[in-house]
This record gives C-alpha cells, sequence and structure tokens, in this order.
C-alpha cells in the first residue's frame, strides 16, 4: 500500500527534533522532522514536518497554526520543500530514477543486515591478513574458496564484535526495533579505511560525538550531537561514493551505545598535514598498481616530484614459470626527500598509472637500508630447507598451506603442531619442507 506525505512548514525558535515531533503528534503520526540550523549551529527558526497522512496535515495546519508552542506563536503553512536534490542534470534518466528509489527508501524504518560486511572488503581482510595476494585468495581454480570466505567473513565478523563490545557498543540493542536519531551505522566501508577519512566527511555536516570504526574499517559507528545534522548527513551521503563503494546507511539503534557521550569522548584527529610533517621517512606506500606495471615505469610516475632512490614492486613466484614472478599489486617508493614524497603524496595520491588509481600511505620503514639486513639472512649458505611459517589464521588448513607453498616447488612435508589433545585446532604456525634449498631460498624471498 502506498502512502503519501506532505509537508508542513513552521516558525519557531530553539527546540530539539523530539519536542517538536512530541508536539505535532497530538493531531497523527510524524514520519520526519528537519530542522535547518547555520552554519554556527544556530536554529534558523524554521522547521519541516512530514506526516504519514495527508489528512494529518491539513488538520495540524488548521488546528495549530498560531497556538502556542513553548512560549511563541508557530505559524504552519504548507510546504514547498521535496527533500530532493536538483544537481543531477548531468545523469541520465535511469541512474535518476534509481537514485529516487533509493532516497524514498531511507523513510523505511525496516532495518537490514546490521553487520552487513563486503565480500570484497572479506577477501580483502584474508589477502592481508594471509600476507598472499587478492588473487590468491579468489583463486577460480580453488577448490575451497568459497569455504575461506566464509571461514574468512566468520572471522572478520568476530573480531568486529569483539572491538565495538570494548569501545562500549551495545551488541543486545541491535535487535531492537527503536532506532536512534543521532547515531548512523555505516556499511560497505572500503577495508583498510581510517578515522580519520570517516571523520572529515560527516563532521562536514555538524558536530560529532563519537565515531567507532574497527581497526579493519568495513563498518563504523558515527554520533552526531545534534538530530538535525545526523538527518542532513543521512540524507546527503546515503549511497554516495566513498572512494570506490556506495556508503550503505542505517539508522543504529537508540541505546546502541551502553554509556551517554561525555565531551572527553570526542577525539582528536591528525590532519593529513600533520601526519606529513611528522613523517619520519621519505618513503611511500603504494597499493592498487596494475600487475603489468613495472618498477621502471612506477619510477618514472613519481619522479614528476622529485628525485627517486629506490623503487620495489612486491612479487611472488609465477606457478607457470620457473623462473619468472608476479606482481603482488603493492610496492614502495623512496625518494632522496621528505619533501618530494610530501608533494608526491599530495599530487599522486588517486591518479591513474596505467589505468588504475594508485593509494598512497606514509611508510613506516625505510627501505634503502632493509635490503642489507635482508639480504645477510637471505644469502647464508647454511640456509635449510625447512620454513617457519607464524601468525597462519586457525581456520588455514594443511591442503591450504600446499597450494600457497607448492607454487614455490616440491614440499616434502607440512607440520601444523595442533594445541592440547581435543581441541581440533593447531597453534597458529607451521613448518614447511622443500626438496632442496633453492626452492625454500625462492618462497622465501616471495613470501618473507
Amino acid at each position: 500500500k502506498q502512502w503519501y506525505q506532505r509537508r508542513v512548514a513552521i516558525t519557531a525558535g530553539e527546540c530539539t527534533d523530539d519536542q517538536l515531533k512530541a508536539h505535532f503528534e497530538t493531531i497523527g503520526p510524524v514520519t520526519s522532522i528537519d530542522l535547518p540550523r547555520t552554519k554556527h549551529d544556530k536554529s534558523k527558526g524554521i522547521a519541516y514536518v512530514t506526516y504519514l497522512f495527508p489528512e494529518h496535515a491539513i488538520k495540524a495546519t488548521n488546528e495549530l497554526t498560531f497556538k502556542p508552542f513553548q512560549g511563541r506563536l508557530i505559524h504552519i503553512i504548507p510546504s514547498t520543500k521535496t527533500g530532493e536534490d536538483d544537481d543531477e542534470n548531468d545523469e541520465d534518466n535511469f541512474q535518476k530514477k534509481k537514485k529516487k528509489k533509493q532516497k524514498q527508501s531511507l523513510q523505511d524504518q525496516k532495518c537490514w543486515n546490521t553487520l552487513f560486511l563486503n565480500q570484497n572488503a572479506v577477501s580483502d581482510y584474508l589477502a592481508n591478513r594471509m600476507k598472499v595476494s587478492k588473487s590468491d585468495v579468489l583463486d577460480p581454480n580453488s577448490e575451497n574458496a568459497a569455504i575461506q570466505l566464509a571461514l574468512g567473513e566468520t572471522q572478520l565478523l568476530q573480531e568486529i564484535k569483539e572491538f565495538l563490545t570494548n569501545e562500549g557498543v551495545n551488541l543486545d540493542s541491535f535487535s531492537s526495533t527503536k532506532r536512534s536519531k543521532k547515531i548512523i551505522i555505516c556499511k560497505n566501508i572500503p577495508f583498510g579505511t581510517q578515522e580519520r577519512e570517516l571523520n572529515e566527511l560527516f563532521s562536514e555536516h555538524g558536530t560529532l560525538g563519537r565515531l567507532v570504526l574497527p581497526p579493519t574499517g568495513t563498518i563504523a559507528l558515527v554520533e552526531f550531537l545534534d538530530p538535525s545534522d545526523a538527518g542532513k548527513a543521512y540524507k546527503k551521503l546515503s549511497y554516495s561514493k566513498f572512494k570506490h563503494l556506495p556508503l550503505y546507511l542505517e539508522w543504529a539503534p537508540e541505546e546502541a551505545f551502553s554509556l551517554d557521550f561525555k565531551p572527553s569522548d570526542r577525539k582528536v584527529y591528525k590532519t593529513i598535514d600533520e601526519d606529513l610533517n611528522a613523517m619520519e621517512h621519505a618513503t611511500l606506500f603504494v597499493k592498487n598498481l596494475n600487475f603489468d606495471t613495472t618498477e621502471a615505469e612506477l619510477k618514472a610516475f613519481f619522479e614528476k616530484c622529485g628525485k627517486v632512490t629506490t623503487v620495489s614492486i612486491a612479487k611472488k613466484a609465477n606457478p607457470k614459470s620457473a623462473s619468472g614472478y608476479l606482481s603482488r599489486g603493492y610496492g614502495f617508493v623512496e625518494f632522496i626527500t621528505k619533501e618530494a614524497a610530501k608533494d608526491a603524496f599530495k599530487k599522486l595520491n588517486g591518479k591513474l598509472l596505467r589505468d588504475y588509481s594508485v593509494e598512497l600511505k606514509l611508510s613506516e620503514k625505510q627501505i634503502s637500508k632493509v635490503p642489507e639486513s635482508i639480504k645477510k639472512s637471505r644469502n647464508l649458505q647454511e640456509m635449510s630447507a625447512k620454513l617457519l611459517i607464524k601468525n597462519i589464521p586457525f581456520e588455514t588448513t594443511r591442503t591450504d598451506l600446499s597450494k600457497l607453498f607448492g607454487a614455490f616447488g616440491e614440499v616434502k612435508n607440512i607440520r601444523l603442531p595442533k594445541k592440547l589433545a581435543g581441541t581440533g585446532s593447531h597453534r597458529g604456525f607451521a613448518f614447511v619442507e622443500y626438496s632442496s634449498q633453492s626452492e625454500a631460498r625462492e618462497a622465501f624471498e616471495a613470501t618473507g
């Protein structure tokens, strides 16, 4: 059944959404309240009230106009505000219809999969945790790729729940149908998103209270101090593109946080310029590289901003070629000066290289000093054919390790030490033995 809504504009002084809603619900059910504010966070003296039924809007106009509200006589007139943005003239008809349908769905009070996880984020999480490329996780020739993703999603969801609980989020409230007017659940966030990025995005629409984002990103809770600011952000940012994904927003439960907000709970985030000024090395971490990009091309790309001393693209052994290597899609670039690295970060972050938008982060390591220490350990003549692998996810099986390390040579034996008898799980590390030292060294070079 389709419901028709009608907006009513009023003049009002300083009041809250709840006070205004309670006043107008004496006539009939109200679906939304919009209290526009100035850039100085002062009320503009007007508000927009949306009723569920048009007859209640007419009745409110007749019965409440020029009646006292908080010591003032309010003036009610039919509103012409539609709440729709008119900045879509450059989009085709299909895109307009799709956006209009999505915006209309924002009034739907039904909630859906509150802790929704994007499968792309799950695969990024697995690749990061297992220190392999994303293509290895999503290998179409793998017999258990779907199982790995399912286990990864379960593990990621468990880590998110533990983090949210430690941050004072009441997970039991997520089953409640009562929704908050100030707290927004932000979903479908790209893996690795930082709190500062979300803070910059949402704080454009008002003053924030708490912002809770797990270390892996993917989902966040954003609290506004003013409900009208939260409403503006919700309407403006729902389904908007953040990095390369659309944001899915949902109103959080009323008691999403176990404790009320205190000014001391607000975090202070460093700006990008402050981070750049504090950088210790002139090294940048480069992500999202085209797999065909060479180190020479990467160096030429960054030398627009200054002298580059070292370029390194992470590689792995090519299973189809005994002597070849494949790019892992990320690498490091070191400049001769910090100023050049800062300039490159500002100018080249997000720019296209071989049709891929490169992502830059500040590196904590100075890569020109790393090879010496690594070289000594890797070129030891007495290096054995057995490798120790640490920090293995507990869901990883012997078959997974065999497929991963079998790409570098013939694996003679894999040992996964178990926990106490009856626990049914390994201890998080393993020993992989190759037929020769050269194969072990090649695996160490590619994954170490």
